[in-house]
């Protein structure tokens, strides 16, 4: 029973770590900014109404967080396969870049969210979801340059 469930110390580094969450990392912090709900612009919007059950409600909020996770991780999915699987002449050094900026990123809005209102207005989770990803372009960076 227990060989079968995922150890933290099966994760050999931050950097393994921060590859298994990049895409769930993104999934939660899109959906914990956006909301329970979908929607276009101002178009339209489809919520959870308080008029349906309990489990209702639970039903709907799991299809909208599914629903915007394919969304936002299709979406971001694009660029990393753009990023890390075609051999670009400057691919590590936008790997180095995007890993520098994502960690300054990340560190700016968990340590520095009082110095500008507009960090305020932004959920602390996509903060985390910068670190998670600075390191885990830092891990890819490693990875291409020793094939």
């Amino acid at each position: 029973m227990t060989d079968s469930i995922f150890k933290v110390s099966d994760v050999k580094s931050l950097k393994e770590l921060a590859h298994v969450l990049t895409y769930p990392l993104i999934a939660v912090a899109y959906f914990m900014q956006s909301g329970p709900s979908i929607g276009w612009e101002d178009q339209w919007r489809w919520g959870i109404p308080e008029s349906l059950t309990v489990t209702g409600q639970l039903s709907l909020f799991f299809i909208y967080f599914a629903l915007k996770s394919i969304w936002v991780c299709a979406a971001v999915g694009v660029v990393d396969v753009l990023v890390t699987q075609l051999n670009w002449e400057y691919g590590e050094v936008l790997l180095a870049i995007a890993s520098i900026v994502f960690i300054g990123v990340g560190l700016m809005g968990l340590f520095a969210q009082d110095m500008h209102p507009l960090l305020a207005k932004v959920n602390k989770f996509w903060f985390v979801a910068c670190l998670v990803w600075g390191f885990a372009c830092s891990g890819r960076l490693e990875r291409a340059t020793k094939s």
